[in-house]
């Protein structure tokens, strides 16, 4: 006859397994074939604060691989939203965390609007670039020049000012 606590032992092991792959399996669900409609893809630093969400419409071609659909896209900075960029379409990969497009986009800042075609966003750096017809307009620039004299920012003074 077998020792009884060998077998309890095997069997809470076997238990222990097989509960790990079933909950790596419901938490990374393949996606691939499926519409989300408001898929929301957050991005959390190391201390666990929110550095960009990516939200829209999502048709899955592959697991990580999305068309994506009203796409918002918001940068945060300790805590408070930085950048919003949104667009009509785009392509999302999860697991590059890049999302790509030859839409027309438009970003909005605390001080500025851009607006044009074609983007690419790279999740990881927190940084994208519009590719072509670009528009950039700012708003209380004035007020801004006027807060980095006050404060020695890095506006120069009148005496540096190149001609």
């Amino acid at each position: 006859m077998k020792n009884p606590m060998k077998l309890t032992a095997s069997f809470l092991v076997a238990t222990v397994i097989l509960c790990a792959f079933t909950c790596v399996s419901l938490a990374q669900p393949n996606m691939a074939g499926k519409k989300v409609k408001g898929f929301t893809y957050p991005e959390y630093d190391a201390d666990g604060e929110m550095v960009w969400q990516l939200k829209g419409d999502a048709q899955f071609e592959t697991n990580d691989r999305a068309q994506m659909r009203a796409v918002r896209l918001e940068t945060f900075e300790k805590g408070k939203s930085k950048f919003v960029f949104m667009t009509p379409a785009c392509v999302f990969d999860r697991s590059t965390k890049n999302a790509q497009s030859d839409d027309k986009v438009e970003v909005k800042g605390e001080h500025l609007v851009i607006e044009g075609e074609g983007f690419a966003w790279t999740g990881e750096a927190g940084r994208m670039v519009v590719r072509k017809n670009v528009r950039v307009t700012f708003s209380n620039v004035r007020k801004q020049l006027e807060q980095l004299e006050k404060g020695g920012g890095a506006v120069p003074t009148k005496e540096e000012k190149t001609p």
